[in-house]
């Protein structure tokens, strides 16, 4: 660093800089310009998916995380060693996590099962919940009916346990949202 002439210290960043908002635009031109050296290349109408000029390779791109599909091992590692010359990387040849998810592949059906190990059982600790000793089916508590009263009062519910009971709610519903 060093000052200028009205006294404002000026820096040179020449790796990344967590925060900076034109961060994900530098690193992907940056991305771009190297891959394009190799003939690799993104697509016109599908952001984050990248194909080969003449290989028979994609893969697809979400922040640093890549999902690679190929023929055969020679253009998998044409990609790897591409991406070595700008990164250290490392990677799984099982292909069986992805973006936080568990791939389980069956190739005889052609199907894929995604799943989020764990998810449920880390958000029911974030929600601090404690399970119940009996299972409950209903979303609100069971009143016992007092027979021979012309009315069935249930307690009254204070505010301040509402509000909270609106936060747990909302943070619940995002992050289910997410899962689902």
């Amino acid at each position: 660093f060093f000052l200028d002439d009205k006294g404002c210290v000026l820096v040179e960043i020449r790796k990344g800089m967590y925060g900076l908002p034109e961060a994900s635009k530098i690193d992907h031109d940056r991305l771009v310009k190297h891959l394009a050296k190799y003939y690799y290349f993104p697509a016109h109408h599908t952001p984050g998916l990248w194909s080969h000029k003449t290989q028979l390779i994609r893969f697809a791109l979400v922040v640093d995380d890549f999902g690679v599909k190929y023929m055969n091992t020679a253009n998998a590692n044409h990609l790897s060693d591409a991406l070595c010359t700008l990164y250290r990387i490392t990677t799984d040849w099982t292909g069986s996590l992805y973006l936080g998810f568990t791939l389980k592949q069956d190739y005889v059906n052609h199907t894929v099962n995604l799943s989020m190990l764990g998810y449920i059982a880390n958000v029911l600790s974030k929600l601090e919940h404690v399970p119940a000793k009996r299972p409950h089916h209903s979303l609100c508590p069971w009143t016992k009916p007092v027979y021979g009263t012309e009315s069935q009062l249930t307690a009254p519910i204070h505010t301040a346990e509402l509000l909270k009971a609106a936060a747990i709610t909302r943070l619940q519903i995002a992050t289910n949202l997410f899962y689902s």
